[in-house]
């Protein structure tokens, strides 16, 4: 019998208003080490609302929020980011006018502490570069670090936000929507990268994406109207009847 793997992220009865408005109502929601985890649901659906509570971005109004068994309700992003909890974002949050190599450097340097001054004193931080190369091997950037991200297409400058996400040793990744924007040809690259990432980190993936959903996640929570439809397999969300009623349409069936 193999041994239950230990919760990663654990939400418990998350309650959210803005004023009249409820946009997240007794949410649960469990990720063991190393869950290949999906959130899908309409637009307007709170998921987005959900991840902002997890990263302490904003506050719940109930409920609690544990990584790794620690209770991290409502702590900033300041206080998770170093405990291991770090997200990506719908829209790419990187410097443009930077080269590649730069802004990974950034992300590792902001880890180890080796952040002030970096630059002036970059030819001393080999240990550091080391680093930006062994990351843009990671993600299939290594022909284009020295490039601006200005310069990259919108599918790789994604590459190098996750990249960046990755500096940071996350335990636990949010990923907020990573195929947004992205070229539907470039997405098989995104998977490729994605499937490589540590078997031991938990990842929670939100795209409107279903076919990288679908490929990728070995369970899937349904959030429709700011509370939990259902959580299942891949398998069992395909199959459901009230999924397809309200998101995923026939093309699923």
């Amino acid at each position: 019998m193999s041994t239950p793997r230990a919760a990663a992220l654990t939400v418990r009865g998350i309650h959210k208003n803005f004023g009249a408005l409820v946009v997240a109502r007794d949410i649960g929601l469990e990720l063991p080490e190393g869950a290949r985890h999906a959130l899908i649901g309409p637009n307007g659906a709170g998921k987005t609302t959900l991840v902002n509570m997890i990263t302490g971005a904003l506050r719940p109004d109930s409920g609690s929020i544990l990584l790794m068994g620690e209770d991290i309700t409502a702590q900033p992003p300041t206080w998770t980011v170093p405990r291991g909890l770090v997200r990506t974002f719908q829209i790419t949050n990187l410097f443009p006018r930077l080269r590649v190599w730069e802004n990974l450097a950034l992300a590792v340097a902001s880890r180890t502490g080796a952040d002030k001054n970096m630059f002036r004193a970059l030819p001393r931080q080999s240990a550091v570069l080391d680093e930006v190369a062994d990351l843009a091997q990671r993600v299939n950037l290594a022909g284009d670090i020295c490039r601006q991200v200005q310069e990259l297409p919108y599918g790789r400058q994604r590459l190098v936000e996750l990249a960046m996400a990755l500096a940071l040793h996350p335990r636990v990744l949010l990923l907020d929507e990573p195929a947004a924007g992205v070229p539907s040809v470039e997405t098989g690259r995104l998977l490729e990268v994605l499937q490589s990432l540590p078997a031991s980190m938990a990842i929670l993936m939100i795209d409107h994406d279903m076919d990288l959903v679908f490929s990728y996640a070995q369970r899937i929570t349904v959030l429709v109207g700011g509370t939990v439809l259902t959580e299942g397999t891949p398998e069992q969300i395909r199959a459901d009847e009230r999924v397809r009623d309200v998101y995923l349409g026939r093309r699923h069936k």
